[in-house]
């Protein structure tokens, strides 16, 4: 099966950007990252992140499952996060160690 990274480059090639550089080396939390909207977002930014060398890491917060088409990179943790129960203040502050303590290479 296809991923919906590799369907969609073909289009991404034709969309042009601004100010790319304030993306650099930036970590993006994408809420609704198995819908259709944030699914589509995190292939958009994992192809940016290719082409210009961002150094992008990128948190996806999903409550349904990941399918297979989804976006499987280096750059791309999801997290299984019910957030109608969660405080998002207290999730925004934890760092990276603590919000994913057994994730390594992130």
């Amino acid at each position: 099966m296809q991923s919906l990274f590799n369907f969609m480059s073909f289009y991404y090639h034709k969309i042009k950007l601004q100010n790319l550089q304030k993306l650099k080396n930036k970590t993006l939390l994408i809420t609704g990252s198995t819908g259709l909207i944030g699914s589509n977002l995190i292939a958009f930014l994992i192809f940016l992140n290719k082409k210009h060398k961002l150094g992008l890491k990128i948190i996806g917060i999903h409550q349904s499952p990941l399918e297979k088409w989804m976006a499987q990179e280096k750059a791309v943790k999801y997290l299984k996060i019910n957030l109608t129960r969660k405080k998002l203040s207290g999730l925004i502050t934890l760092s990276m160690p603590q919000l994913m303590p057994n994730q390594k290479n992130f």
